[in-house]
């Protein structure tokens, strides 16, 4: 599950979708701290989205090309 944010339970994202672009250091709704334990959770979050999508990707590819 996506990171939340400690004070109001909020998810947290980053500033923009890109993956280039910074976490930001604070929640952007209450405007508390953001740890660093949340920043790498959001980080591992982010590399499990990215590694189950391209996953789907290439079995749908598999699928339609035979």
């Amino acid at each position: 599950m996506r990171p939340r944010c400690e004070k109001c339970g909020r998810r947290l994202y980053r500033i923009q979708k890109t993956f280039s672009h910074p976490i930001p250091a604070h929640c952007p709704s209450c405007g508390a701290e953001i740890s660093l334990k949340q920043k790498s959770d959001l980080i591992d979050y982010e590399a499990i989205t990215c590694i189950i999508v391209f996953i789907i990707v290439v079995i749908i590819l598999i699928i339609f090309v035979n």
